[in-house]
């Protein structure tokens, strides 16, 4: 009970219910269906100091992860990938992502009681050798972490960065080092102004890659055409190993597309 005024049972209903509405709702909730009815200026003070518990200092965090994220000795290949999340929020916005197949104008472009907004996912993997009769090398470990949505997603970058470097500092220098991203342009950004990866090869994955040739082919011929359906199949299988420049250079000869992040380099 240190530092809260609220009960444990209490703190852990109103921490379930506000998981899934508002403040407002919660305390409207409780005071339907519970003998305890406290306000919703109260429900936030007691999710704020629970949040605070929740979440470890920062060197007892690092401490943590130092201790239980070593690489294997067979490691050959460190992976680190980053990528965002849609997380559906209660809070006004405007509703974003591809357009509706069929527009309503009767319907305007107003903030909603609810938006989406992007949430971060890092991964930071250790791959070894090629096992004999396989095409990939096996994954050895692999180590996660997220945070909800933030403008620029500063606190998550900056955590993501400090465990690369506690597993980089446990690193054989030997260890190619790769970093793995879909083509969004604000982790490229992200990524290409940042000294830290400058050691780094920087890759498209390869699922984000397809996806990005179907909207090609989709943009260059119109959407399930049948140019674009005997166009697309032509670079879905890409040798392994083998570089993109077939689908970037062949793009570049059509005015309708915007310019594409070029091949995979160091």
């Amino acid at each position: 009970m240190d530092g809260h005024f609220a009960t444990e049972d209490i703190r852990q209903a109103v921490c379930f219910a506000i998981a899934h509405m508002t403040a407002e709702e919660t305390e409207q909730l409780l005071e339907l269906c519970s003998l305890f009815h406290p306000s919703a200026t109260a429900i936030k003070h007691i999710v704020e100091r629970v949040s605070k518990e929740m979440e470890p200092p920062r060197e007892a965090r690092d401490t943590t992860i130092q201790s239980s994220i070593e690489a294997p000795a067979d490691t050959k290949v460190l992976v680190a990938s980053l990528d965002g999340a849609n997380v559906l929020l209660r809070e006004p916005g405007v509703p974003r992502g591809r357009p509706s197949e069929r527009p309503r104008p009767e319907e305007p472009d107003e903030p909603k009681n609810a938006t989406y907004k992007n949430a971060m996912v890092g991964a930071i993997s250790f791959y070894g050798a090629v096992p004999k009769d396989h095409q990939g090398p096996e994954r050895l470990r692999s180590f996660y972490s997220a945070r909800m949505p933030e403008d620029r997603a500063v606190t998550f970058k900056r955590d993501f960065e400090r465990h690369l470097e506690i597993v980089e500092s446990n690193l054989d220098p030997g260890v190619i080092k790769l970093l793995l991203c879909d083509g969004h342009r604000v982790l490229w950004n992200y990524a290409d102004h940042n000294e830290r990866f400058d050691r780094y090869e920087k890759l498209v994955d390869f699922y984000h890659t397809d996806e990005h040739l179907s909207k090609a082919a989709e943009a260059l011929f119109g959407k399930n055409s049948v140019e674009g359906k005997r166009w697309y199949p032509q670079f879905h299988i890409v040798p392994s190993g083998g570089p993109l420049h077939g689908p970037i250079q062949k793009s570049e000869t059509y005015p309708t597309l915007s310019p594409v992040r070029g091949p995979a380099s160091g």
